[in-house]
């Protein structure tokens, strides 16, 4: 599993690519390290990789 995430402030663009299956292409909100305690960043990353 390759996961490649492009993120700002306001968006955030990620390939996910398995083997066996094609690649899922999907945007977010942005997730600024800097910006974002830790414990929230996690929150966000579980509700979008579900």
């Amino acid at each position: 599993m390759i996961l490649v995430v492009d993120s700002g402030s306001s968006k955030s663009d990620w390939k996910l690519e398995l083997p066996d299956s094609a690649p899922i292409s999907f945007s977010t909100n942005g997730l600024n390290p800097f910006s974002l305690m830790k414990k929230k960043s996690h929150g966000l990353l579980k509700k979008y990789l579900k």
